[in-house]
C-alpha cells in the first residue's frame, strides 16, 4: 500500500500535461496522500515491515495493545487513498457544457492515473503460488479487472448490489459509520424519554462496527453486518432529528423503523452466532482470547437488542409528546432527593476500568448478574482500601447501562448528609429509566401515593420503594442491578447493618433478576451482618494476577505523561515500571497517585524521587504523607499561605457535600491573602491546591466540585498522621466552618433572599431546586449565599453549640435558634 501511494504522488507535475485550472486541485490531492503514506509508514515502523513479523506481533500479543489501533490506522490510510481516488476524477476532469466533448484536454491522460494495488490485511498471508484464485489478494491483471472508469462528475455511478443506500449513493466507507453512530451516541443522551432508546441503538451499532473491524472486508458475513450499521445509522439520524420529533405520526414512523432494523440486526446475530462458519470472517479466528473477545461483544448486543425490541416504542413517543406528563415525572421523583449518589469523575474514562484489566473478575460479575438461580441475588466485594473497589462498581454500572435496570450509590466518609438517602437515590435512577417501564411505573406510583417518602424510616422506604416494584419484575425480562459502593464509609454503621437485614429479609420474594451488588472493605459489623446472607462474594484481597493489570495502568498513565511532557518512546525503562509496580502492592489507588504525583512536576525527576525512596513511600499511607509533607514544606514559606492551605483543606475533609472552587473562594474571599484581588479561584489553585493535584481532584471549571481523590486520604488527614503539621482536627474545623458560616450569614443575608413566591416549601421542593439548576446543559446556574451556606451549615452545628463556643457566636441570639432549629 505504501508503494501505491508513492506512485500515486509521482503523477506527472509538468505544466504541459495538467491543465492550470487543476494545479489547486492536484496539491490538494496530493496533500491527502502524503498524510495516507505518513500514517502507513507509521504502522510500518511500529509493527514491522515483514508481514510475518507483523502478524506474530498482533496474533500473539493483541491483548496487550489497543485491540482497534492498527485496524484504525490502516482503515484511515485507505479511506484517504480511496477518497482521493475517487476524487482525482471528478477534481481533474474538465468541466462539460452541453454539446462539448469532454476530452478537451489530450495532454492529460486519465486513464494513465496508476490504479491502487490490492494489499493483503495484515493479518492474512498473500495467497501462495498455486493457490486457488477465489481469495487471492495478490494483484489482477488490467486485463481481468479494468481499472475503475473515470467520470464526469455529473455522471451516475453505479453501487454494488444490496446497497441500502439506493443507486444513487457508494457505500459508506465504515468510519464513516462509525462516526455517524459515535455523533449520535453522544446527541441523543439530552433527547427526553427517546433519548436512552437511540443512544443503546447508537451503542448496538457501534458494537457490529466493532465486530466488522476485526473482519475480512470481503467475506459476506462483513459485508452484511456493515450495511445493518449502515442502515442503523441512517434511521437513528433521522430520528434523532428535532423537526422529526415535533411530529408525532412521523417520529412514531421513524421510532419504528429504528426497531424494524434492529429486530433485523437481532435475526442476523442470532444466525452467525449458531454457525461455526461465521468465525471464517475473523482474521483472528484462530486466537482463542480475541474470539471470546468479540463473542462477548455479539452477546451484549443481543441482550441490549432484546430489551429495545421489547419496548413499545409508540408509548415512548406519546410520552415524549406529553409535556404535563413529564413534567409530573420530575416533580415525583423530586421529592426522592437531589440525585447527588456521590459520583465522581468528571469522564466516564475516570472511574471505569481500564480496558483489558480486571478481566476475569468483571467476568465472574457478568455471569452473576445473568445467573438465575434464586439464591444469587446478592454479590459482596470486598477488599483493603485502595483494591479498586469503586473502580469496578462503576464499571459494572457502565458496562450493564443499556441491558439491565441499573442504580448506583456510592457512600463517601465524611458527607454523612447524603447517607440516609441510599434507598431514595437508587429508586429514583430506577424511576426515571425509561428502557425499563416495568419498574418506573410502580415507583413513581409509589411515590405518588406518598410524597413525604423521603422523609420515612428506612424500612418503609425499601419496603415501599423496593419491596413492592421489585416484586412485579417478570423473571424474563433484563436483569435489575442495585449497586452500593463503599458501604463501610457510613457513618452511621446501624444504618448500613439495617440495610443489609432489609436485603436478607426479602431476598426470597425477589425474582432471580433482581441482583444487589454490594462493595465493603472488611469491616467487622458489617462481616457480621452478611454471614447469615446467601449469595457469592469476591475478595479482592486473595485477587491473583494483580500486578499485571497494575502494569498496565501504569504504562496507561505513562503513555498520558509522555505526551502531556514531550517524552520519547522509551520512558520510563521496563525496570522502573516493575519496580513501580512492585510498591504499589497491588493497589490501584497507590498507582493512581504515584501517576498524578509523577504528572504534576518534572517526570524524571519525580518518578526518581519515588524510586530512590522505596521504603518512605511503601504504602498507601507512605506516599501520602509524602505528598503532603512537600507540599507544607513550600506552603510555609509563607505564613499566609500555610493558614489558607490549611484551613482548604479542613474545610475539604468536613464539608458535608463536595464544594466548588467558586464556594471555597466565597467562604475565604476576607482572608489576609486574598486582600485586594479579583481572580481568588486562581490564587486558590496556585497557592493552595497545585502541590496537592495528586491527592485532591481540582477540575478546569471553578463551579465543579473539588474532592478527595480517596476516602483513604481523609482517613490519614483525621486518624493515622498523628501529630504532623497538616493534620486535620475535625472539632475544630466544624467550628471555624460554623462560625464563618454564621459570619456570612449574618452579614449578607436579607429577607427571602431568593424572591420565592411561597415561603413554606422546603429547599428540596422541585420548583425551588429548578432555580439554581440548569435542566436543559445539566449544570449549576449558580450558588446564592442561602444555598452555600445552608449546604454545610446543618452538618457542622451541632459541634458549634458547645458551652465553650456559644461564646464565640456572632450574635448571641443565634445559640438559641441554633438549640432551637
Amino acid at each position: 500500500m505504501i508503494g501505491d501511494a508513492q506512485n500515486l504522488k509521482n503523477i506527472p507535475k509538468d505544466e504541459t500535461q495538467i491543465p492550470a485550472e487543476h494545479r489547486s486541485s492536484l496539491e490538494h490531492l496530493l496533500n491527502i496522500l502524503e498524510s495516507a503514506q505518513r500514517k502507513l509508514q507509521e504502522a510500518s515502523n511500529k509493527y514491522g515491515a515483514r508481514p510475518k513479523r507483523f502478524r506474530s506481533k498482533v496474533k500473539y500479543f493483541f491483548t496487550y495493545l489497543d485491540r482497534n489501533e492498527c485496524t484504525e490506522i490502516l482503515e484511515a490510510c485507505q479511506n484517504d487513498i480511496t477518497g482521493a481516488l475517487v476524487a482525482l476524477p471528478d477534481r481533474w476532469s474538465p468541466q462539460v457544457t452541453p454539446g462539448e466533448s469532454s476530452d478537451r484536454s489530450p495532454n492529460f491522460d486519465t486513464q494513465a492515473i496508476p490504479q491502487p494495488t490490492p494489499v493483503a490485511h495484515p493479518a492474512e498471508p498473500a495467497e501462495k503460488p498455486g493457490a486457488s484464485a477465489t481469495n487471492s489478494t495478490t494483484p489482477v491483471a488490467p486485463s481481468q479487472t479494468p481499472p475503475a472508469p473515470m467520470h464526469a462528475p455529473n455522471q451516475q455511478q453505479v453501487v454494488p448490489e444490496g446497497n441500502s443506500t439506493g443507486p444513487s449513493k457508494r457505500r459508506k466507507p465504515l468510519s464513516a459509520i462509525k462516526t455517524a453512530l459515535d455523533i449520535i451516541e453522544a446527541a441523543s443522551k439530552p433527547i427526553p424519554v427517546a433519548g436512552p432508546y437511540l443512544e443503546a441503538a447508537a451503542k448496538v451499532g457501534n458494537i457490529v462496527v466493532q465486530m466488522v473491524q476485526g473482519m475480512d472486508s470481503n467475506e459476506e458475513t462483513a459485508k452484511d453486518l456493515k450495511d445493518h450499521a449502515s442502515r442503523l445509522s441512517e434511521v437513528l439520524d433521522t430520528a434523532r432529528g428535532e423537526s422529526v420529533r415535533k411530529q408525532k405520526e412521523i417520529m412514531t414512523a421513524c421510532m419504528n423503523d429504528v426497531q424494524k432494523e434492529l429486530q433485523s440486526l437481532q435475526a442476523k446475530l442470532e444466525e452467525m452466532n449458531g454457525l461455526s462458519r461465521a468465525n471464517k470472517a475473523f482474521f483472528f479466528r484462530d486466537h482463542d482470547e480475541t474470539m471470546k473477545g468479540y463473542k462477548e461483544k455479539i452477546r451484549i448486543a443481543l441482550e441490549v437488542m432484546q430489551v429495545l425490541n421489547n419496548l413499545n416504542t409508540a408509548r415512548l413517543v406519546t410520552e415524549l409528546h406529553d409535556a404535563e406528563g413529564r413534567k409530573e415525572q420530575r416533580r415525583l421523583l423530586g421529592l426522592l432527593g437531589d440525585a447527588k449518589y456521590g459520583i465522581r469523575g468528571a469522564a466516564v474514562e475516570d472511574v471505569i476500568c481500564l480496558p483489558n484489566t480486571r478481566v476475569q473478575t468483571l467476568e465472574r460479575i457478568d455471569t452473576w448478574i445473568r445467573s438465575r438461580q434464586p439464591s444469587e441475588n446478592v454479590l459482596w466485594i470486598r477488599g483493603m482500601a485502595g483494591r479498586g473497589k469503586s473502580t469496578i462498581a462503576s464499571t459494572v454500572e457502565y458496562r450493564w447501562r443499556f441491558h439491565a435496570a441499573t442504580a448506583i450509590f456510592h457512600f463517601r466518609r465524611g458527607q454523612k448528609a447524603s447517607d440516609t438517602g441510599l434507598v431514595c437515590a437508587l429508586a429514583r435512577q430506577l424511576g426515571g429509566n425509561d428502557l425499563v417501564p416495568e419498574l418506573k411505573k410502580p415507583i413513581l406510583e409509589a411515590v405518588a401515593n406518598d410524597e413525604d417518602i423521603g422523609l420515612k424510616r428506612l424500612q418503609d422506604q425499601f419496603q415501599k420503594l423496593f419491596v413492592v416494584p421489585l416484586s412485579k419484575v417478570p423473571n424474563n425480562s433484563c436483569p435489575v442491578l442495585l449497586i452500593v459502593d463503599a458501604l463501610d464509609e457510613c457513618e452511621d454503621v446501624k444504618y448500613a447493618v439495617k440495610f443489609v437485614e432489609l436485603i436478607e429479609s426479602y431476598a426470597s420474594s425477589f425474582s432471580a433478576n433482581v441482583k444487589f451488588l454490594v462493595t465493603t472493605r472488611p469491616e467487622t459489623p458489617l462481616l457480621r451482618a452478611l454471614e447469615p446472607i446467601q449469595g457469592q462474594a469476591e475478595n479482592l484481597d486473595s485477587a491473583t494476577n494483580v500486578g499485571d493489570d497494575v502494569a498496565q495502568f501504569f504504562q496507561a498513565g505513562f503513555s498520558k505523561i509522555r505526551k502531556q511532557h514531550n517524552l520519547g518512546e522509551d520512558w520510563p525503562n521496563p525496570e522502573n515500571v516493575q519496580a513501580l509496580v512492585d510498591m504499589s502492592q497491588g493497589l490501584f489507588q497507590w498507582a493512581h497517585t504515584a501517576i498524578e504525583y509523577i504528572m504534576e512536576g518534572s517526570p524524571q525527576l519525580r518518578i526518581q524521587e519515588l524510586l530512590l525512596s522505596p521504603s518512605i513511600c511503601d504504602g498507601l499511607d507512605a506516599l501520602y504523607e509524602q505528598i503532603l509533607l512537600e507540599a507544607f514544606k513550600k506552603a510555609s514559606k509563607s505564613p499566609l499561605r500555610q493558614d489558607i492551605f490549611l484551613r482548604v483543606l479542613g474545610t475539604l475533609v468536613v464539608a458535608p457535600y463536595s464544594i466548588s472552587l467558586e464556594v471555597l473562594a466565597f467562604l475565604f474571599a476576607d482572608h489576609a491573602l486574598f486582600q485586594n484581588q479579583s481572580d481568588i479561584v486562581g490564587l486558590l489553585r496556585a497557592e493552595a491546591l497545585n502541590d496537592l493535584r495528586s491527592l485532591i481532584h481540582v477540575p478546569h471549571s471553578s463551579t465543579d466540585p473539588v474532592h478527595l481523590m480517596h476516602t483513604s486520604v481523609r482517613d490519614l488527614l483525621v486518624e493515622r498522621c498523628g501529630g504532623a503539621p497538616y493534620a486535620v482536627d475535625v472539632a475544630n474545623n466544624h467550628r471555624s466552618m460554623a462560625l464563618k458560616c454564621l459570619e456570612l450569614m449574618e452579614s449578607d443575608l436579607k429577607t427571602n433572599i431568593c424572591k420565592l413566591s411561597d415561603l413554606s416549601k422546603p429547599s428540596s421542593d422541585p420548583s425551588i431546586q429548578e432555580l439554581f439548576w440548569d435542566a436543559e446543559a445539566a449544570v449549576p446556574i449558580g450558588e446564592p449565599l442561602s444555598v452555600r451556606i445552608t449546604s454545610i451549615l446543618p452538618k457542622v452545628t451541632s459541634t458549634l453549640v458547645s458551652s465553650k463556643s456559644k461564646g464565640n457566636l456572632p450574635h448571641p441570639d443565634m445559640a438559641i435558634y441554633l438549640e432551637n432549629p
